[in-house]
């Protein structure tokens, strides 16, 4: 990594435990970014949208979830929401919103259809969402290790350059 430039990344870990107690095994990388250490503001948001994105990892409202959320009004609305990880913040969409009359006596079958359909709908994005980010992460990598690669080849040339100009006087 160039120098001046910080990496903060969030993480789902898990712990295995080994001769000498437990030992953090990174799962998945949820969002890494690098960001230049002269620029304090930018490292403060990202901080603060990691803190966030960390708090919803927590409590199952990162990427697609499903809600079932009762009302005054004897209903039940079960939505599926995304929540993503933006540069700047967190941005949080309602993909789909289905009211339910707990009354109705056909509502226990059509909402546990609605809310099971809507699970899979959210599994199937997840799954997806988290194999683009972690394709964008290794093309990350491994751009940075081309230009690592590149720039330790250009200063092992101006070497040689230097060596060949020096020998030449």
């Amino acid at each position: 990594m160039e120098p001046g430039v910080v990496e903060v990344s969030l993480t789902r870990e898990r712990r295995r435990w080994r001769l000498f107690g437990p030992e953090p095994e990174v799962v998945e990388v949820l969002a890494r970014r690098r960001v230049s250490a002269r620029d304090p503001n930018a490292l403060t948001t990202w901080a603060s949208v990691l803190e966030q994105a960390a708090r919803h990892a927590r409590e199952g409202t990162l990427g697609c979830f499903v809600t079932a959320t009762p009302t005054e009004d004897g209903r039940v609305h079960i939505r599926l929401y995304e929540r993503v990880i933006a540069p700047t913040q967190l941005h949080t969409t309602l993909l789909a919103d289905r009211s339910f009359d707990a009354g109705d006596e056909r509502s226990l079958v059509a909402s546990a259809e609605f809310a099971e359909e809507l699970r899979a709908w959210a599994q199937t994005r997840n799954d997806e969402r988290r194999a683009a980010e972690q394709d964008a992460l290794l093309r990350d990598d491994v751009t940075a290790a081309d230009a690592r690669d590149r720039q330790s080849s250009a200063r092992d040339l101006a070497d040689i350059l230097r060596r060949v100009d020096h020998d030449a006087k």
